[in-house]
């Protein structure tokens, strides 16, 4: 399909249809699935501003028109993944599939089922997972999508590798060596070593909180 054919495709469907039958969210390994998870969140994070979380959305969706047009890659540096031709046509699908369904939320989501979806949120309560620059916007749904992924749900395979991964960073802080931290190869030490294996141990620690939420059947 050429870029022209998909522009047209895409920007000249029709918008979902309104009312509280909103459509499923489309199918992607690190994004929310649940409508009550979306209103949440933009409850919580946007103050309920829709149209904000919206332009979010739309603008997202430019960036992969560019990038298909300019037939580059888009790369998602927190998942790892660099999306490109097909895969990235598809993405950009998605994308447009995802901002159709926030427009019928956002027309059709009432106050009680607001608060129905902040209540059912509140449930989760693990810690935010740490900042780090290489980890991207790496957050609870990703880490729950990763493991679903490529651990097929063991949280334990997954926490494993982590802990390793912790002892690695302490033992090279303790020797006073360098230690790599992401796939460029970047190397730390001293002070800098020692704030990233504090970031490691704090992941640990909300690794293991999803599992036992995973556990409970709380998501």
């Amino acid at each position: 399909m050429s870029v022209a054919v998909l522009l047209a495709v895409l920007l000249g469907q029709p918008h979902a249809a309104a009312a509280t039958a909103c459509p499923a969210l489309p199918d992607v390994a690190w994004w929310s699935k649940s409508h009550d998870k979306v209103i949440a969140y933009v409850q919580k994070k946007y103050k309920g501003d829709w149209e904000a979380y919206l332009w979010k959305w739309q603008d997202y969706r430019l960036k992969a028109l560019h990038l298909l047009k300019m037939k580059k890659p888009m790369v998602l540096k927190s998942r790892g993944i660099e999306l490109k031709g097909r895969k990235l046509s598809e993405y950009a699908r998605k994308i447009h599939q995802r901002v159709a369904v926030i427009k019928c939320l956002s027309r059709s989501v009432s106050k009680s089922e607001v608060k129905t979806a902040m209540a059912k949120e509140a449930v989760f309560k693990c810690r935010p997972v740490p900042k780090v620059p290489w980890w991207g916007d790496l957050n609870h749904e990703g880490l729950i999508a990763l493991v679903g992924s490529r651990y097929k749900g063991n949280w334990q395979s997954f926490i494993k590798f982590w802990e390793t991964e912790t002892k690695v960073l302490l033992t090279s802080f303790n020797l006073g060596h360098e230690a790599i931290v992401n796939k460029t190869g970047l190397a730390l030490n001293s002070e800098e070593l020692a704030l990233y294996y504090a970031k490691t141990v704090d992941l640990v620690a909300v690794l293991h909180c999803l599992a036992e939420d995973a556990k409970r059947g709380k998501r």
